[in-house]
Protein backbone atom coordinates (compact mmCIF):
# COMPACT_ATOMS: atom_id res chain seq x y z
CA UNK A 1 0.00 0.00 0.00
CA UNK A 2 1.55 3.58 -1.02
CA UNK A 3 1.47 6.57 1.69
CA UNK A 4 -1.02 8.80 0.48
CA UNK A 5 -0.93 12.23 1.25
CA UNK A 6 -4.66 14.14 2.10
CA UNK A 7 -4.25 18.00 3.44
CA UNK A 8 -6.74 19.22 5.76
CA UNK A 9 -9.22 21.91 5.24
CA UNK A 10 -10.33 23.21 8.47
CA UNK A 11 -14.54 24.28 8.28
CA UNK A 12 -14.23 25.16 12.28
CA UNK A 13 -13.62 28.15 14.54
CA UNK A 14 -12.15 30.79 11.92
CA UNK A 15 -15.62 30.66 9.90
CA UNK A 16 -18.74 32.69 10.56
CA UNK A 17 -20.80 29.33 11.83
CA UNK A 18 -24.16 30.13 11.19
CA UNK A 19 -23.10 31.44 7.92
CA UNK A 20 -21.08 28.60 7.08
CA UNK A 21 -24.82 26.48 8.46
CA UNK A 22 -26.97 28.19 6.04
CA UNK A 23 -24.70 27.77 3.13
CA UNK A 24 -23.91 24.54 3.46
CA UNK A 25 -28.00 23.91 3.20
CA UNK A 26 -27.84 26.39 -0.69
CA UNK A 27 -27.03 23.22 -3.16
CA UNK A 28 -25.30 26.31 -5.34
CA UNK A 29 -22.86 27.41 -2.92
CA UNK A 30 -21.91 23.58 -2.07
CA UNK A 31 -21.15 22.73 -5.94
CA UNK A 32 -18.91 25.94 -5.79
CA UNK A 33 -17.30 24.70 -2.96
CA UNK A 34 -16.82 21.32 -3.86
CA UNK A 35 -15.37 23.04 -7.15
CA UNK A 36 -13.08 24.93 -5.35
CA UNK A 37 -11.69 22.04 -3.16
CA UNK A 38 -11.07 19.56 -6.51
CA UNK A 39 -9.11 22.27 -8.20
CA UNK A 40 -7.23 22.60 -4.63
CA UNK A 41 -6.31 19.21 -5.03
CA UNK A 42 -5.36 19.08 -8.45
CA UNK A 43 -3.02 21.99 -8.07
CA UNK A 44 -1.58 20.46 -5.19
CA UNK A 45 -0.86 17.02 -6.25
CA UNK A 46 -1.92 14.89 -3.70
CA UNK A 47 -4.84 11.88 -3.49
CA UNK A 48 -7.67 13.84 -1.73
CA UNK A 49 -8.39 15.66 1.15
CA UNK A 50 -9.59 15.66 5.21
CA UNK A 51 -12.55 17.81 5.66
CA UNK A 52 -11.97 18.85 9.54
CA UNK A 53 -15.17 19.34 10.89
CA UNK A 54 -13.89 20.27 14.85
CA UNK A 55 -15.19 23.41 15.93
CA UNK A 56 -18.53 23.11 14.19
CA UNK A 57 -22.13 22.94 15.54
CA UNK A 58 -24.07 19.74 15.86
CA UNK A 59 -27.01 21.48 14.28
CA UNK A 60 -25.17 21.65 11.27
CA UNK A 61 -24.84 18.14 11.00
CA UNK A 62 -27.95 18.20 7.58
CA UNK A 63 -25.59 20.74 5.95
CA UNK A 64 -22.45 18.55 6.76
CA UNK A 65 -23.72 15.94 5.55
CA UNK A 66 -24.95 16.91 2.07
CA UNK A 67 -21.46 18.37 1.59
CA UNK A 68 -19.93 15.26 2.59
CA UNK A 69 -21.92 13.09 0.10
CA UNK A 70 -21.89 15.70 -2.81
CA UNK A 71 -17.77 15.72 -2.45
CA UNK A 72 -17.07 12.33 -1.94
CA UNK A 73 -19.15 11.74 -5.32
CA UNK A 74 -17.08 14.25 -7.30
CA UNK A 75 -13.74 13.05 -5.51
CA UNK A 76 -14.62 9.37 -6.44
CA UNK A 77 -15.45 10.48 -9.70
CA UNK A 78 -11.84 11.70 -9.89
CA UNK A 79 -10.23 8.81 -8.60
CA UNK A 80 -9.48 11.19 -5.28
CA UNK A 81 -10.13 10.00 -1.45
CA UNK A 82 -12.26 11.81 0.61
CA UNK A 83 -12.00 12.08 4.40
CA UNK A 84 -13.14 13.69 7.84
CA UNK A 85 -11.89 14.48 10.87
CA UNK A 86 -14.37 14.60 13.60
CA UNK A 87 -13.99 15.22 17.85
CA UNK A 88 -15.05 12.57 19.96
CA UNK A 89 -17.41 15.51 21.40
CA UNK A 90 -19.63 16.13 18.82
CA UNK A 91 -22.39 14.06 17.07
CA UNK A 92 -20.72 13.72 13.50
CA UNK A 93 -19.06 10.59 14.15
CA UNK A 94 -21.66 9.09 15.20
CA UNK A 95 -24.22 9.83 12.08
CA UNK A 96 -23.75 7.45 8.95
CA UNK A 97 -24.80 9.87 6.48
CA UNK A 98 -21.64 11.86 7.55
CA UNK A 99 -18.97 8.59 8.26
CA UNK A 100 -20.83 6.40 4.96
CA UNK A 101 -19.85 8.65 1.53
CA UNK A 102 -15.95 9.37 2.96
CA UNK A 103 -13.47 7.24 2.66
CA UNK A 104 -11.33 7.47 6.06
CA UNK A 105 -12.58 9.05 9.23
CA UNK A 106 -10.29 10.34 11.39
CA UNK A 107 -11.59 10.57 15.08
CA UNK A 108 -10.01 13.12 17.60
CA UNK A 109 -10.27 10.07 20.67
CA UNK A 110 -9.19 12.59 23.19
CA UNK A 111 -10.80 15.24 25.03
CA UNK A 112 -9.64 18.81 25.22
CA UNK A 113 -9.81 20.23 28.81
CA UNK A 114 -9.14 23.85 29.39
CA UNK A 115 -10.66 26.67 31.54
CA UNK A 116 -13.21 25.02 34.10
CA UNK A 117 -12.40 21.24 33.41
CA UNK A 118 -10.39 19.40 36.26
CA UNK A 119 -6.44 18.17 35.68
CA UNK A 120 -7.31 14.71 34.28
CA UNK A 121 -5.63 12.84 31.21
CA UNK A 122 -6.61 13.79 27.62
CA UNK A 123 -8.25 10.18 27.23
CA UNK A 124 -8.42 7.70 30.35
CA UNK A 125 -8.15 4.07 29.41
CA UNK A 126 -11.90 3.05 30.32
CA UNK A 127 -12.98 6.07 28.55
CA UNK A 128 -10.43 5.21 25.56
CA UNK A 129 -11.97 1.91 25.22
CA UNK A 130 -14.97 3.08 25.46
CA UNK A 131 -15.27 5.63 22.77
CA UNK A 132 -12.64 3.14 20.62
CA UNK A 133 -15.37 0.32 20.73
CA UNK A 134 -18.18 2.61 19.78
CA UNK A 135 -16.15 4.20 16.94
CA UNK A 136 -15.41 0.54 15.55
CA UNK A 137 -19.09 -0.81 15.76
CA UNK A 138 -20.26 2.60 14.21
CA UNK A 139 -18.00 3.69 11.78
CA UNK A 140 -15.59 0.26 11.00
CA UNK A 141 -12.14 -0.68 11.57
CA UNK A 142 -11.38 -0.01 7.46
CA UNK A 143 -11.68 3.36 7.16
CA UNK A 144 -11.45 4.71 11.23
CA UNK A 145 -8.23 6.30 12.39
CA UNK A 146 -7.88 7.31 16.05
CA UNK A 147 -6.07 10.71 16.64
CA UNK A 148 -4.24 10.80 19.74
CA UNK A 149 -3.38 13.72 21.98
CA UNK A 150 -0.13 14.28 21.97
CA UNK A 151 -0.42 17.53 24.16
CA UNK A 152 -0.86 18.25 27.60
CA UNK A 153 -2.86 21.06 29.24
CA UNK A 154 -0.37 22.65 32.17
CA UNK A 155 -2.78 23.90 35.11
CA UNK A 156 -0.46 26.27 37.12
CA UNK A 157 -1.57 27.65 40.76
CA UNK A 158 -1.63 31.69 40.25
CA UNK A 159 -2.24 31.78 36.53
CA UNK A 160 -5.45 32.70 35.17
CA UNK A 161 -5.20 30.29 32.06
CA UNK A 162 -3.78 26.98 31.72
CA UNK A 163 -0.89 26.16 28.74
CA UNK A 164 -0.91 24.15 26.41
CA UNK A 165 2.55 22.17 26.06
CA UNK A 166 3.65 19.69 24.00
CA UNK A 167 3.99 15.87 24.71
CA UNK A 168 7.78 16.05 25.50
CA UNK A 169 7.80 18.91 27.50
CA UNK A 170 5.06 17.13 29.71
CA UNK A 171 6.95 13.72 30.64
CA UNK A 172 9.74 15.69 31.62
CA UNK A 173 8.60 17.93 34.04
Amino acid sequence: RRVELLPTVRLGPDVDKLDLIENLDDAEMRAGLIKDLVEVVRDEVVQGLCVDLTGLPDNSNLGVAKLLKELSAEFKAQNLRSCVVSGTGQIFWKLRGVTDPVDQVILRAFEEPWVGSAAAPLAGRAWFEKTAKLAIDLIGKEKLVLALGTFSVDWVSGRPMPQKIGFSEAMTR
